[in-house]
């Protein structure tokens, strides 16, 4: 899996993990070897951060908000995720970089 560019990406952590709210997530239901439990920590703050980020713009989809504020507010939300995720995306990288070397 690559980790680029945050704004290249389609698919949400929850999407691809077909993760929805409230349910587990794939490391609660197997034993990890140690070395692999800081690239699952990220992993599973990624599929939060990517939960959390569907039900906002979901509930602020549905709002009875005007469009163009609505439209803000729904841009203000995914510049804000795009930041929030970058540095989870970033140790990921690293650590996938350590992992080939």
């Amino acid at each position: 899996m690559e980790f680029g560019n945050p704004e290249e990406q389609s698919v949400t952590a929850g999407e691809l993990y077909n993760v929805g709210p409230g349910e587990e997530t794939p490391s609660s239901c197997m034993e990890l070897p140690e070395d692999e439990l800081p690239r699952q920590g990220l992993i599973d703050a990624l599929v939060d951060l990517d939960l959390d980020y569907e039900r906002e713009r979901e509930i602020l989809s549905r709002s009875s908000l005007g469009a163009a504020l609505k439209a803000r507010l729904l841009t203000k939300l995914r510049d804000q995720y795009r930041i929030t995720r970058q540095p989870y995306l970033q140790q990921l990288a690293a650590l996938s970089e350590l992992a080939r070397n």
